[in-house]
């Protein structure tokens, strides 16, 4: 059985990580939302990393929830970028051509 999706974030500085844990599906886009809406709102935050190194899943409604909170992010003058995909993560990332719209890094 995998891990229900678990989510935390830290702020230092400028900089916030949003994290990712367990399966990250279309049941849990509106926590992911309002997980990220805190973070985006903190006028102190420039950039956001959402950390999927212990994401065990992903599927498209969370790739649809990512793309607004890029777009989000974009017009309120910050950066985003996914770190720490690895494996079927990276691998659903990649097949939908992620890479093309975000600075992915290991």
């Amino acid at each position: 059985m995998n891990a229900p999706l678990q989510l935390s974030h830290t702020i230092a500085g400028e900089h916030a990580t949003l994290s990712v844990t367990g399966r990250f599906h279309y049941e849990e886009t509106n926590r992911f939302r309002v997980a990220y809406e805190a973070v985006l709102d903190n006028p102190a935050v420039r950039s956001i990393d959402i950390d999927l190194g212990t994401a065990t899943y992903i599927d498209s409604s969370a790739l649809g929830v990512m793309l607004a909170m890029r777009e989000r992010t974009r017009s309120a003058g910050k950066t985003m970028s996914l770190v720490n995909a690895h494996g079927d993560v990276r691998q659903v990332l990649l097949i939908a051509r992620f890479d093309t719209l975000f600075r992915i890094t290991p």
